[in-house]
């Protein structure tokens, strides 16, 4: 995973949400990134959902349902990297991880007595799954990211910061040193 974020910005911008590349029409797959108050990109994400294609004769309820059922970007290949690879490791783990949310969601239902518990998570439109890469820095860089009384601190004992505050929603964060 370490190769896709080792490419050059403008090789992983080709798949970067529109926020990050008007160009582009995707909203959430994709490549994205936070930049500090001095423009560096502080935090990467490459954010894949479970569908490769949109039904395009659905009626959307609301704009989120279709954003949220947006279909993968992926990166091409390059000199020096493997798209296709990319795109097929990504894939193969993100449905082993929706085949076991759905057993967890199941079993729940069971303990909980409730044979229709599963059936409020049919469409699981709202999951993603998300690489995330963040750059070495310090403290000046996250002005205007962290409020002064949030009392959030993750920094090494040499005062480098360890991340920046994301969704509060996220479940797993799997952390490995480079």
């Amino acid at each position: 995973m370490k190769g896709y974020f080792a490419q050059s910005y403008s090789d992983k911008d080709t798949c970067a949400s529109v926020k990050n590349n008007p160009s582009n029409s995707n909203v959430l797959r994709g490549y994205g990134y936070t930049k500090s108050s001095e423009g560096t990109r502080i935090e990467e994400v490459f954010n894949i959902g479970q569908f490769e294609t949109q039904d395009t004769t659905k009626e959307w309820t609301c704009n989120a349902e279709r954003i949220s059922r947006e279909p993968n970007v992926w990166p091409g290949t390059t000199a020096t990297f493997d798209g296709e690879w990319f795109h097929s490791v990504m894939k193969r783990g993100f449905d082993v991880r929706m085949k076991l949310s759905k057993l967890v969601i199941e079993a729940l239902g069971k303990i909980i007595d409730s044979p229709d518990f599963a059936k409020m998570f049919g469409d699981s439109e709202f999951t993603s799954f998300y690489l995330k890469k963040y750059t070495e820095r310090n403290g000046r860089e996250n002005k205007s990211i962290y409020a002064s009384d949030s009392g959030y601190k993750m920094v090494t004992e040499d005062g480098k910061d360890l991340s920046i505050p994301s969704h509060v929603d996220t479940t797993i964060t799997l952390l490995s040193h480079t």
